[in-house]
């Protein structure tokens, strides 16, 4: 016979379990201006920023600050007047509808986009995606000055790092196929600068070059062009790849070594021009977005330098 007192104890359990649980939804683990971060809250940042390699200690002190980023942006919205209420109990009901409105889509075979039902922390991230952009939209024509004059100093200062259009290059493109398949890496690398040095004297062919080596190995060459300002040059990848070898080199000089499994290749630049920019007006919508997020960051910090922050 089972004792009294120990299904009281196993009652008791069961319920501290359930409790905790729940208390998840409720507990509060700090305060943002007043308003509570409950630890279910903190979980979803957790989710968010899951990929992170860090260490423990840093970890958590990112998935703190990222949701108390998230608190700060809530209390902006309601703020604009886009939301009344933001506490997790009210999320947790939208979540709730949100996943019953699917299911009652699939049964009256209704389409609709996402998936068929939200986790959790994948709802938390949704609502709050398509809130910031709101959020953003709002600030950007009540708060943000937008200016022309505005938008052309912010196009001066990042214009290098965001709208420099490509250089042209001109390029030749050296394939070296080796006869014998058994040279190690050392010896090819010492043939090919055998023939880079012989590239480089005057008047000499790249067909008197084979005939000296043709024992050895063949050289195929081809010139290859990348001019931005042609509709159909050759980008992509092709480009990336032709990148990655020159870097920076200048005209007269040779890239870096590619080694594939039956050859080896190498570029030289014949010629590289500067393109310039694109023009102010040809990035104009792209630069207003990217000046509104830069406005938006500058001030989110100022509304969490100014945040009181109590954590418990």
């Amino acid at each position: 016979m089972i004792k009294q007192g120990t299904i009281l104890v196993f009652l008791f359990c069961t319920m501290l379990s359930f409790s905790n649980t729940e208390n998840d939804s409720i507990r509060i683990v700090a305060l943002v201006n007043g308003e509570p971060i409950v630890q279910n809250e903190l979980k979803m940042n957790e989710l968010k920023n899951k990929t992170t390699n860090l260490d423990s200690t840093l970890f958590n002190s990112i998935t703190f600050e990222s949701a108390v980023l998230t608190k700060l942006q809530q209390q902006l919205a309601q703020k604009l007047g886009l939301v009344k209420d933001f506490s997790y109990s009210g999320f947790q009901h939208d979540f709730q509808v949100e996943n019953s409105r699917r299911s009652l889509a699939i049964r009256n075979k209704v389409a609709f986009y996402g998936p068929t039902q939200f986790s959790e922390g994948n709802y938390y991230q949704y609502q709050f995606s398509k809130l910031l952009i709101e959020i953003k939209k709002r600030l950007a024509e009540s708060e943000f000055v937008l200016s022309d004059e505005k938008l052309k100093t912010y196009y001066e200062a990042v214009n290098d790092s965001l709208y420099k259009l490509p250089d042209y290059l001109k390029i030749q493109r050296f394939d070296i196929f080796f006869s014998d398949k058994k040279l190690d890496p050392t010896q090819q690398a010492r043939i090919i600068r055998k023939i880079q040095s012989r590239l480089r004297s005057k008047g000499v062919k790249l067909d008197d070059i084979n005939r000296k080596i043709k024992n050895i190995a063949e050289i195929k060459s081809q010139i290859q062009i990348f001019d931005p300002g042609e509709s159909q040059n050759r980008e992509g990848e092709e480009r990336a790849e032709v990148l990655k070898l020159i870097g920076n080199i200048q005209p007269g000089q040779f890239s870096s070594i590619s080694t594939s499994s039956d050859a080896c290749c190498f570029y030289q630049i014949l010629q590289r021009k500067p393109m310039g920019y694109r023009t102010f007006e040809s990035v104009k919508n792209s630069l207003k977005s990217s000046y509104i997020d830069h406005l938006y960051k500058k001030y989110l910090a100022a509304l969490r330098e100014n945040a009181i922050i109590e954590r418990y």
